[in-house]
């Protein structure tokens, strides 16, 4: 290996550094902007998309924050998609982050009239027909959906008219008067379906939108789990996720934990069919994250039973009631073919599961269950 010494002061070690620099912000803004681009919608307009991260899909609806705002506030200069940055740096390193610029906003299609100026409910309001078909254009089939503001009523009437494209809401700041102003009491029902999947994000000195939550209440008894962000600047208290954006993006990934897949891996076995003489030798994968558990057995020929181990060659008849978790190495049986031996067709199986949890009442989005075959002949 070739070792090069540089001077502090070295031309050369200046320039290195500054490649690395250069490079390291490359990397950075590359994770920031992993893409972008513009949909065309059935109606002839476009909307501007970012996609960013990976995990499970989260997209956001922006609110009406501006960074001009004029007295005719649909004339406002809004910062569309661009006032989630607070939230980008924390939300990409857990979730596949979509935002987007609402049609009338930031580099969507201008529309008139302004979205601020025309929204209410009912099934043929475009904005919300807008993230149906942004969401089909990405492949995206269900996703949690977090919304603010006039974002949050657009958020709202998409798990009202579309459901099945919606796994978990969080709605903040509602819009006074709006996003819980529903125009007929059962869409207000159907949203209380979402009760146990749904947060409400309040600003402290937010009192339009506290208001309108409380309304909720009164009028439909619809009453999502709310938190309040402390939010000194009433000015400002309407867009929390800028005014306190530690305790918004805390709220929110409190309410949206990871969901960790629970990977298949299939037992290893050394040759599909044994005889006297030969060696029956299966191999677990080992496991390269924590947080999980495995548990592994081998069912016998002609129906005489499921035996589980919870180390090398050490198998006991399984009881129906508890597993073994594996404490041992990759290697899980190392034995040879005898007389004693039944002969037939065995199932290897390797069950994994998220630590902490009983496998054997466990969810199916909890385990993955992956098999092996061998057979034994004389």
């Amino acid at each position: 290996m070739l070792f090069i010494k540089f001077s502090k002061n070295s031309i050369y070690l200046r320039w290195l550094i500054s490649l690395i620099s250069y490079l390291l912000l490359l990397l950075s803004w590359q994770s920031i902007y992993a893409e972008t681009g513009y949909m065309n919608t059935t109606d002839g307009k476009t909307i501007y998309y970012e996609v960013v991260g990976s995990g499970s899909p989260l997209v956001m609806i922006h609110g009406g924050d501006c960074s001009y705002c004029a007295s005719q506030y649909s004339a406002s200069t809004f910062k569309a998609s661009a006032s989630w940055d607070s939230q980008m740096d924390d939300f990409t390193k857990k979730f596949k982050v979509i935002r987007f610029d609402i049609r009338g906003f930031g580099q969507s299609s201008k529309v008139t009239p302004h979205p601020i100026d025309s929204w209410s409910w009912g099934k043929a309001d475009r904005t919300t027909l807008d993230v149906v078909e942004l969401m089909n254009y990405l492949g995206i089939s269900k996703a949690d959906i977090l919304g603010l503001s006039i974002g949050s009523g657009i958020a709202a009437q998409l798990a009202v008219y579309y459901p099945q494209m919606v796994d978990r809401l969080v709605l903040a700041s509602p819009w006074f008067e709006h996003s819980f102003t529903f125009t007929y009491k059962e869409e207000a029902d159907i949203l209380k379906g979402f009760l146990d999947r749904t947060l409400l994000i309040l600003g402290s000195k937010d009192e339009y939108a506290i208001t309108e939550a409380d309304n909720a209440v009164k009028k439909f008894s619809y009453a999502p789990n709310r938190i309040l962000i402390n939010t000194p600047d009433a000015t400002w208290a309407h867009f929390c996720n800028s005014e306190n954006p530690s305790a918004f993006n805390q709220a929110v990934l409190n309410f949206l934990p990871v969901v960790v897949k629970v990977e298949q891996v299939n037992p290893i076995v050394s040759q599909p069919i044994y005889s006297t003489g030969n060696i029956v030798k299966i191999a677990i994968p080992q496991m390269l994250s924590s947080g999980f558990s495995q548990y592994f057995g081998i069912s016998l020929p002609n129906n005489m039973g499921l035996f589980v181990a919870g180390n090398i060659n050490e198998f006991q008849q399984f009881n129906g009631t508890t597993l073994p978790e594996w404490q041992g190495g990759e290697i899980a049986v190392d034995i040879p073919v005898t007389s004693s031996l039944p002969r037939g067709s065995y199932t290897v199986y390797l069950l994994r599961s998220l630590s902490g949890i009983n496998p054997l009442v466990a969810s199916p989005d909890q385990t993955a269950l992956g098999t092996a075959n061998f057979v034994i002949t004389d």
